[in-house]
């Protein structure tokens, strides 16, 4: 297995390459594809390492393929890094419930379980797709902090590091977080919002 690409070498892999990838350069985007796709497989890894190689590298293509529609918004590398880093997490969950939806299908059968079988039911399936939908609409309308912060939170990242991470105070992070929440909940309708709630406090 090739070596991880550290993120310094990532970085100085993109910055000769900026302003062409900006310009929507095809080749540019050719040679940062080789940096850009490992850092993206191994955020979706690091996001969510029960996640198989297949589907680790599924999260990082489509999160590749988004940064190329998105990269005119994006002013600098180091910002493209953390973008890519959080929308490959985003990727990977994404790939992961697929992944067991799949499962739910081939071992559910006359809406009962089989023993030892991992399952969910049409209704929870459906109802699961919308409220991992509503999220993720959520998210992208939040700011890039707000989002990270969120990702941190579910992640369950302990306070003190988001606090290092971010040049906090420990005992601010409580409180950001719960300022983040109301924020996602706000853009959601009320009763999407109050399912969510309920998912992450049951």
């Amino acid at each position: 297995m090739p070596e991880m690409l550290s993120y310094s070498s990532v970085l100085d892999g993109l910055e000769p390459l900026w302003g062409r990838l900006k310009g929507g350069e095809k080749w540019a985007w050719h040679e940062a594809g080789k940096v850009l796709f490992p850092f993206a497989k191994r955020a979706a890894s690091n996001h969510v390492p029960a996640l198989s190689e297949d589907f680790a590298e599924i999260a990082a293509a489509n999160a590749v393929y988004e940064l190329i529609k998105t990269i005119r918004k994006i002013d600098s590398p180091e910002e493209l890094l953390k973008w890519l880093f959080i929308r490959a997490g985003q990727r990977a969950i994404d790939e992961l419930r697929r992944s067991q939806r799949v499962y739910a299908l081939v071992e559910y059968r006359d809406g009962r379980k089989l023993e030892g079988c991992y399952y969910e039911t049409p209704d929870e399936v459906a109802q699961e797709h919308e409220l991992h939908e509503a999220a993720r609409d959520a998210l992208a309308q939040l700011s890039e902090e707000d989002a990270e912060l969120l990702l941190d939170f579910l992640r369950e990242v302990p306070h003190k590091e988001i606090a290092k991470q971010h040049g906090w105070r420990t005992n601010s992070v409580g409180n950001r977080i719960n300022q983040a929440l109301r924020r996602a909940k706000e853009a959601l309708p009320a009763d999407l919002a109050k399912k969510i709630e309920d998912e992450i406090l049951r």
